[in-house]
């Protein structure tokens, strides 16, 4: 079998340029080597697998690396690859930042997933060259051919649209293609084309409204948006399945935006009632952002002291101090902020202290806890005492029992949001509930 690990690039010694074009040849050898273990994998009735690997930021350290040093980098990557993958398999660099392993060793894509884990883990490692720390993202997309009928072809297309999918999804560091995934690609690009019909032609689309009520009387003070989608020809889709989608295909900014000037306009008959409404992060981390809130206001006459923004920790990550500016000029507008989801991220406790937020919203899933023992009640009591500690509201989402009312209101939260209070409704049915109680003024 062609084995690529010993030759990865030849000896140059003109430029590091010279390098990375001199990789580019090993595509030949790699294709060839590719077809071989296809060949193979048919004449045993065994599957094979491609792995494409993109180290990312391998091509900024081509930059500022010598030669010899590029080379030894490129030779280390290799060196640990055999720790992860079968021996049979076939090993070489096809490109600047690229990577590929070829074996017939593998039969489910439970087994690719276990493997590509493996190489991730291994590969995400820190680097070091004459002392000098070189850190790299490897991303791994994988195609696997599950007949005879798919070539070498197939498994090469194959793994390369699986590695732009990493790199479209945050978070995704592999992914596994097979010929049931184009199927489902297809049925996704179709949904996520009528998703863009439905928000630039605002059909299908609309919000529902959860209640948000005063923990001591149960008196509506607030609701929370909710978008749904209704399909023409699917129904009803999950806002789980077209959220992702709108994130995949770069839909989020515009979705957000209907949103948001859909709740003010609906805001509109409910006098002072304050209006919560979900930014993603990357609607969040845009310049215009600002400028869009500001504009939905003047067109909606809307009071900004009645809208609340819910961020989730993923919106701030990157960057308190920006991030801690733009939430300035949002509370100057009036604009109250909340971090949402409170105590499922990794350094919640850092954004409080770091940021200007107003309220905080337990997690329905520490909610959930209450009835399965003391650490639910302990995990929620400590929320309380640092929100309080810290001058922000409280709201707790979720709650669905008697139990879980009485425990929070004991606890001291301010506010309580879930089914035992209303499951989320049409505008007209929170102007019905308006109607019926006394409204809660705005300094509540």
């Amino acid at each position: 079998m062609v084995n690529g690990m010993s030759t990865p690039v030849p000896d140059l010694d003109a430029d590091v340029a010279q390098e990375i074009a001199a990789t580019m040849a090993n595509n030949r050898r790699f294709e060839a080597a590719l077809r071989e273990v296809k060949r193979d994998a048919d004449a045993h009735g065994r599957k094979c697998a491609l792995f494409i690997i993109e180290m990312i930021g391998l091509r900024d350290e081509c930059m500022v690396l010598d030669v010899d040093r590029l080379r030894a980098l490129s030779e280390e990557i290799l060196r640990r690859l055999p720790n992860c993958v079968p021996a049979a398999a076939y090993l070489d660099r096809i490109g600047v930042e690229e990577f590929a392993i070829v074996t017939a060793d593998l039969f489910t894509a439970d087994l690719a997933k276990s493997l590509a884990e493996r190489i991730s883990a291994s590969l995400s490692r820190v680097f070091a060259l004459d002392a000098r720390p070189v850190s790299l993202e490897p991303r791994i997309g994988v195609s696997i051919a599950d007949h005879t009928m798919e070539d070498a072809e197939f498994l090469n297309a194959g793994a390369r649209k699986a590695l732009r999918r990493t790199k479209r999804l945050a978070g995704l560091s592999y992914f596994v293609y097979s010929s049931a995934f184009e199927a489902e690609r297809h049925k996704r690009e179709q949904l996520a084309s009528a998703l863009s019909d439905a928000i630039a032609e605002k059909r299908g689309l609309y919000l529902l409204y959860q209640p948000i009520v005063e923990t001591a009387g149960r008196v509506l003070i607030g609701v929370e948006a909710l978008c749904r989608w209704r399909h023409p020809t699917f129904g009803e889709i999950s806002p789980v399945t077209f959220i992702a989608l709108a994130e995949e295909y770069g839909l989020i900014d515009p979705l957000g935006e209907w949103a948001l000037r859909r709740a003010c306009v609906d805001a509109r008959a409910w006098g002072s009632l304050r209006v919560a409404v979900n930014v993603s992060p990357h609607q969040f981390r845009e310049p215009e952002f600002l400028d869009h809130v500001r504009g939905i206001f003047s067109k909606t006459d809307v009071d900004a002291r009645r809208l609340e923004l819910e961020i989730t920790e993923g919106g701030l990550i990157e960057n308190f101090e920006a991030c801690a500016a733009y939430m300035s000029l949002l509370r100057e507008l009036g604009v109250r902020l909340a971090l949402d989801d409170f105590g499922t991220g990794y350094s919640s406790l850092s954004y409080l202290l770091a940021l200007p937020f107003d309220k905080l919203k337990i997690d329905r899933s520490f909610i959930l806890k209450l009835e399965k023992g003391a650490t639910g009640g302990a995990i929620v009591h400590s929320i309380v005492s640092l929100g309080r500690a810290l001058g922000l509201h409280i709201t707790a989402e979720g709650v669905e029992t008697d139990e879980q009312y009485r425990f929070l209101r004991i606890a001291g939260v301010h506010s309580i949001q879930g089914y035992l209070f209303g499951r989320p409704m049409e505008a007209d049915k929170i102007t019905d509930r308006l109607e019926a109680q006394s409204v809660i003024c705005l300094e509540h």
